[in-house]
């Protein structure tokens, strides 16, 4: 298992005497990345809240969230992601090879994953971990371009989607959009995908379509909410054929085994 997260706390100068207080708790901030909709990006917080629980579900290692609701703003609600530390590290671009080489299954599992919900968005600075050139660890984050896309995405919302069905989604082509994912030129050998692709086909179809409606209070359509449905259990079980179709995007492996 991953070291737990470390989530960062800040402290104010009149908080520090808190560690004396006989029950052990004070009132106090957590820091987060917050994200909102805007009109470049009018489904980042469901596409942030739907892949973090996809993800988390299969085990991937993608840090606590909240959707929060501020004050004193023109936005209704936030995708807040806790920030983490990987204790006095400094978070630098991962190298992709490096991932793949190190931690090869979590990789693995992090390319089946983008493939799922189309995540054109994967690029250097999308991915954290605790050494560059020696990982041992490695944090997913950063969705707001998947599914129904983005500001970089040429297509947005349910037309996105329909796009999306049969393609790999991650190879930043003019269709998809966005760039290449970092760790698509880095695999030789497709050996741990069949795993993954086990795990996010055992998914419950009930579990998605709860997620994408409850999605709906956070301004997104019934009818997307509904597409959005539709195409995670489609492709959920469309994941091993899209790959294998698409194996030549994986320029470094020789010996492909068809999943």
């Amino acid at each position: 298992m991953p070291e737990p997260f470390r989530i960062l706390a800040q402290v104010r100068e009149d908080q520090l005497g808190f560690a004396a207080d006989p029950v052990g708790q004070f009132d106090g901030p957590i820091w987060a990345k917050h994200k909102w909709n805007s009109p470049l990006r009018p489904y980042c917080v469901a596409n942030e809240v739907i892949c973090a629980e996809l993800g988390r579900f299969i085990g991937l290692p993608i840090p606590p969230y909240a959707v929060t609701y501020p004050e004193g703003t023109e936005q209704r609600f936030w995708f807040s992601s806790l920030k983490f530390s990987f204790g006095a590290r400094e978070d630098r671009p991962v190298l992709g090879d490096r991932v793949v080489e190190c931690l090869p299954e979590v990789a693995a599992g992090i390319v089946v994953f983008d493939v799922l919900v189309a995540n054109a968005d994967r690029h250097d600075e999308n991915l954290k971990v605790d050494n560059m050139n020696a990982p041992t660890q490695v944090r997913v984050y950063d969705h707001d371009q998947a599914l129904f896309g983005g500001g970089s995405t040429p297509t947005q919302g349910i037309p996105r989607l329909q796009q999306m069905h049969g393609r790999l989604g991650i190879t930043g082509s003019t269709t998809t959009g966005g760039t290449r994912h970092e760790l698509l030129n880095h695999f030789n050998t497709n050996v741990h995908f069949g795993s993954w692709c086990h795990r996010i086909g055992e998914i419950p179809a009930s579990f998605i379509e709860r997620l994408c409606d409850s999605c709906r209070q956070y301004e997104l359509s019934r009818e997307a909410a509904d597409e959005a449905k539709n195409f995670l259990n489609d492709r959920k079980w469309g994941l091993r054929e899209i790959l294998n179709r698409n194996k030549q995007e994986f320029t470094g492996v020789e010996h492909w085994v068809t999943l």
